[in-house]
C-alpha cells in the first residue's frame, strides 16, 4: 500500500504561517493555510532579522530575493538622545562568522516573497483567505478545524500561527489576556534619503521615559519607532506628528527630518503586549508558532 502524504493545516497566513507552509511543501507535505483577512497581505512596520533568521531564509531559498530590497546592517548604534554613543555592535561581521547577515526589511516585502514562494507549489497547496478558524477538534487519527463560514476541514496536524490572541492558542492553553508592558509604540515609515542614514543604518536613542529607533529597510525608505510610558487603550486625536516632534524636540539629527517626512497615514500606534513564557506550545497533533506561542 502507498502511504498517503501528510496534510498540515495552518491557521494564519502571516510571515510565520507562510514560512512554515514553505518549509513543509519543500518536504513534500501538503499544506492548507487559512487566513481570516480577505486579502493575503502583511502591513505593519519594519523587522530586524538577525543572522539565525537569515540562515533560515537561506535554507528556505528566499534570502537572495529578500536581499534585493533589504539592506545588510553593518553597525548597530546605541546612545543618548543627544547622540552620545555608549555602544556600537559591528553586526556586519556576522557574515564572515556565520555566513549570513543581519538585515532590516519591511514586513510587507518579506511577506510578499514568502507568499510567492509558497504559491510556486500549486499542487497540494491551498491558501484560503476570508477563512477564520473558529474552533478545532483532534482525535487519534487527525484534526478537524471549523471555519467562520461553517466549513469543516480535516488534516493530520494543525499549526496555530494566528497571533497573540489566536483561536488555536486559546483552545490549547485557555483564554488568558496578554499583559500590557506599560508603554506604547508609535511606528512609521518615511521616504527619505539623508547623509546620516547610509545603507545598513541602525540607531536606538534613549531619553527620559522614551526612546527613538530608526533604520533603513530599503533604498530611501526609513522605518522608525517612538515609545513612551502611558495607559493602554488610548488613541491619537488626528495627526500625531506634532506630538511626536515635541517629544523628540532637540534630539539628534535626523530625527526631526524623519518625522517631517512621514505621512500621518503611515504612522501606527499600538500598546506593547507580551506574555509570560509557557512551558508547552502544543498538545497531540496541535501546536503553536510565532506570536501565538511566544509574543515578543
Amino acid at each position: 500500500m502507498t502511504q498517503r502524504p501528510l496534510t498540515v493545516l495552518i491557521s494564519g497566513g502571516g510571515i510565520g504561517g507562510l514560512a512554515a507552509a514553505l518549509a513543509l511543501r519543500q518536504r513534500g507535505i501538503r499544506v492548507r493555510v487559512f487566513e481570516r483577512a480577505t486579502e493575503l497581505r502583511d502591513g505593519g512596520a519594519g523587522l530586524h532579522i538577525w543572522t539565525n533568521g537569515t540562515i533560515a531564509l537561506e535554507r528556505l531559498g528566499v534570502l537572495r530575493e529578500v536581499l534585493d530590497t533589504a539592506p545588510v546592517q553593518q553597525v548597530t548604534h546605541f546612545g543618548t538622545w543627544r547622540g552620545q554613543l555608549f555602544g556600537a555592535w559591528p553586526v556586519g561581521e556576522f557574515v564572515e562568522k556565520y555566513g549570513c547577515p543581519t538585515i532590516a526589511v519591511e514586513r510587507s516585502v518579506l511577506h510578499r516573497v514568502l507568499s510567492a514562494a509558497v504559491s510556486a507549489f500549486p499542487d497540494d497547496t491551498e491558501i484560503r483567505t476570508g477563512a477564520a478558524v473558529v474552533g478545532f477538534e483532534q482525535d487519534e487519527t487527525g484534526v478537524t478545524v471549523e471555519l467562520s463560514d461553517g466549513d469543516r476541514v480535516r488534516g493530520d496536524v494543525l499549526i496555530g500561527a494566528d497571533g497573540i490572541n489566536g483561536t488555536i492558542r486559546n483552545g490549547l492553553l485557555g483564554m488568558r489576556r496578554p499583559r500590557y508592558t506599560g508603554y506604547i509604540a508609535w511606528r512609521g515609515k518615511a521616504e527619505l534619503r539623508h547623509p546620516k542614514i547610509p545603507p545598513g543604518t541602525f540607531y536606538a536613542l534613549f531619553g527620559n521615559g522614551t526612546r527613538f529607533t530608526f533604520y533603513d529597510v530599503a533604498p530611501g525608505v526609513v522605518h522608525w519607532m517612538s515609545v513612551a510610558n502611558g495607559a493602554p487603550g488610548g488613541q491619537d486625536d488626528g495627526d500625531p506628528r506634532a506630538m511626536l516632534a515635541q517629544r523628540h524636540h532637540g534630539w539628534m539629527s535626523p530625527i526631526d527630518e524623519i518625522l517631517a517626512a512621514t505621512p500621518p497615514e503611515a504612522i501606527i500606534r499600538g500598546d506593547v503586549l507580551d506574555r509570560a513564557p509557557d512551558k508547552r506550545w502544543g498538545t497531540g497533533r496541535v501546536t503553536l508558532l510565532g506570536d501565538a506561542a511566544h509574543p515578543i
